[in-house]
């Protein structure tokens, strides 16, 4: 009896010493991540009225091209009927005609004068550190390591806080060389270095990227 008793506890403590499978740990998908940050920025972007272009490949420096054009959504359709009635109405003079005809040009060309574009490189994160979320400013080059954006490379770095939906517009002279940047939309530093360029898209509409605003 006492050898029968032994064999059956036997089998049955090695079962509870059965490891199960380690668990795997789900990691966040950066590139997924990612592609969802730009489609987010292209809807801001265009629901801000800026034109948004992608540079082919991936070749740039730069994730996106903006054009802040002041785009009246009626603008053509206005233009037409302007037309239509220039033409019902034949009393019009001939110097009336030209003297419009030159201030659309010259309108044009101040238009073009002022006009640029934006190269945007656009960051994102969700993870908070020390009370803020980090974004680091760099790209990586074989042989070289890891390099700073700078004024060649782009003219404004995007930082989309993914949890807040929340987006800093940081023109590159306002951190160049820095390697690390840290925002705090939710507080928690009395200083924040770029809280002032928060949501600071009428910089690209002015063109004024070099200004520097806040204290």
């Amino acid at each position: 009896m006492g050898d029968e008793s032994g064999d059956s506890a036997g089998p049955a403590r090695a079962e509870g010493k059965k490891h199960l499978p380690a668990r795997k740990i789900k990691r966040a998908n950066t590139k997924r991540k990612g592609e969802l940050s730009e489609a987010a920025f292209l809807l801001k972007a265009a629901s801000l009225g800026f034109g948004v272009a992608k540079p082919w490949g991936d070749s740039e420096r730069y994730d996106f091209i903006l054009d802040p054009h002041d785009h009246d959504p009626h603008e053509k359709d206005s233009h037409d009927h302007a037309c239509h009635e220039h033409a019902s109405h034949e009393h019009d003079s001939h110097e009336n005609d030209s003297h419009e005809l030159a201030s659309y040009e010259n309108d044009s060309h101040g238009r073009a004068a002022g006009h640029r574009l934006w190269r945007v490189q656009l960051k994102c994160t969700e993870v908070v550190r020390a009370r803020g979320y980090d974004i680091q400013p760099i790209y990586s080059i074989y042989g070289k390591g890891k390099m700073v954006y700078t004024a060649d490379d782009i003219d404004v770095l995007i930082a989309h806080i993914i949890p807040l939906d929340v987006w800093y517009v940081l023109p590159v002279e306002r951190f160049v060389p820095s390697k690390s940047l840290r925002f705090y939309p939710d507080g928690g530093c009395k200083r924040p270095r770029f809280e002032h360029y928060r949501e600071a898209w009428y910089l690209l509409k002015l063109g004024k990227t070099t200004t520097s605003i806040g204290p």
